[in-house]
């Protein structure tokens, strides 16, 4: 079992898997718990037949997953309502679509800006922007972001996508950085190996073939 003294970190291994150290749960692509360890390999090049874990199919697929330099370098583009700012940030974004499904009259593909905070209630759009799995989003009221008190973190698998992870983490790793704007507590960590913001998500897997668990 995790120490719960312990912070958590993922290591992004060279060329290989995602080193885990210290989660508090880890729940499967099935949406069912799944035991865990101190320490845990997970995939990230997308080729294990053992998903979510690493079987080594990274060495033979000659899987390099660098890094991308402009995950860091890149900004958060604010949309500023009367009461709350949100900010979104490209290239962290999985495409997971929580936001437009979630709260269609201010996050609406189709407009011009998409995002419109005056659309709904401060309180709808605080929540819609926390249910973003990656951090992507994020938000301000007069200039300040209210944080939450520290919880527990876990990683979702997500079914044909990413790893989605909750709660206060250490990512380390040559070239690693959080996206300017982007949340503390959450992101979505790529584990199909074609995304261009490695080693977040970008949504590639929607395109790239990948599947679960196999």
């Amino acid at each position: 079992m995790p120490n719960d003294t312990a912070p958590t970190r993922i290591t992004v291994a060279p060329g290989g898997p995602y080193i885990v150290e210290e989660v508090s749960e880890l729940t499967g692509a099935d949406g069912q718990p799944v035991s865990v360890q101190p320490r845990m390999a997970l995939c990230r090049c997308g080729k294990s037949a053992n998903k979510p874990f690493c079987d080594g199919a990274h060495a033979a697929e000659g899987f390099a997953g660098q890094p991308a330099e402009k995950v860091g370098t890149s900004k958060t583009r604010l949309y500023r309502g009367h009461e709350v700012t949100v900010g979104y940030n490209l290239t962290i974004c999985a495409h997971a679509a929580a936001c437009v499904t979630g709260l269609p009259a201010v996050f609406d593909m189709n407009a011009r800006p998409w995002i419109q905070p005056d659309n709904a209630e401060a309180d709808a759009v605080i929540g819609a922007v926390r249910a973003c799995p990656s951090g992507a989003l994020s938000y301000s009221i007069e200039g300040e972001t209210p944080t939450d008190p520290p919880t527990p973190t876990s990683i979702t698998v997500l079914p044909q996508g990413p790893l989605a992870v909750d709660g206060p983490v250490e990512l380390i790793g040559a070239g690693i950085q959080r996206a300017d704007g982007g949340s503390d507590t959450k992101c979505t960590l790529c584990r199909c190996g074609a995304s261009q913001s490695i080693p977040f998500c970008d949504g590639s897997h929607a395109t790239s073939g990948f599947r679960d668990p196999a």
